[in-house]
């Protein structure tokens, strides 16, 4: 009888002991699950944050390259303009190019139902000094009476012209400033609800550009300044304007190879 108890005294050990390496083993496997999960979650976090930050450096040198490329491309735009030094051309061969693009703008004109004029610059009593517009590539003189003259402008006009719609329908070529006068101006036969483009034509072979109208009137003196009779800038005769580079391909072109004929 005793024996009996002794052993199942010691089955009983056996049985606990056992049952307690179990539970040990699977506690210290759940353990090992646990921090197996914990550092592959840590890993990937880690690596979730360095692609982020990979894509975020990328995104930010793709920017900064597109804004660099924006810059450089604005850079040579403007180059391309600045960099084209004026021709020496006679008075006699400004006229003709001056002609000789009117002729061409009046063809223009018919196509878009549309007027255009020489008359792009006149004035009444003024000084002495000389007229010129502003120009993203500087001043551009567009009267000379040697205050400061010819030496103190890198571009000269060598003329221009005005597209409009005109109240009375005419299209085409014509000669407003005989229809009208310094004081009736524009207003004689020009559409001011309309757009109105005046053309500045420069002797570096660029066509500069001023759009007028839409609403707002326009007359032969807008865009244009003065010096003083000592051909020094005075800010109260600057123009009131500035004439853009046009956009205009057409003319862009038709103004150069007028002008190359001279070269």
């Amino acid at each position: 009888m005793k024996k009996k108890q002794v052993w199942l005294v010691i089955l009983g050990l056996v049985v606990l002991l056992g049952g307690s390496i179990f539970a040990g083993a699977a506690f210290a496997k759940h353990h090992v699950q646990k921090v197996e999960m914990s550092a592959s979650s840590s890993s990937l976090a880690a690596k979730e944050r360095s692609m982020s930050e990979s894509s975020r450096q990328a995104k930010k040198a793709s920017s900064e390259s597109e804004a660099q490329a924006s810059a450089d491309s604005s850079t040579m735009s403007s180059e391309s303009h600045t960099n084209k030094s004026s021709v020496n051309l006679t008075a006699a061969q400004a006229e003709k190019i001056n002609q000789a693009f009117n002729n061409w703008a009046g063809e223009r004109a018919k196509i878009g139902h549309m007027a255009v004029t020489d008359w792009y610059f006149d004035h009444g009593a003024a000084g002495r000094g000389d007229w010129y517009a502003d120009s993203p590539d500087g001043e551009i003189q567009v009267q000379n009476q040697d205050n400061p003259g010819k030496a103190g402008f890198k571009i000269h006009s060598l003329g221009g012209c005005v597209f409009y719609k005109s109240k009375s329908g005419k299209i085409g070529q014509q000669d407003l400033s005989a229809e009208s006068s310094m004081a009736g101006n524009y207003s004689v036969d020009m559409n001011f609800d309309k757009p109105i483009s005046k053309y500045l034509l420069g002797d570096n072979g660029v066509v500069y550009e001023l759009k007028l109208g839409n609403g707002s009137p326009a007359s032969t003196n807008i865009g244009f300044g003065e010096y003083d009779d000592d051909g020094e800038y005075i800010s109260e005769y600057a123009p009131d304007e500035t004439f853009q580079v046009s956009e205009d391909a057409a003319a862009q072109a038709e103004l150069k190879a007028l002008i190359a004929q001279y070269q």
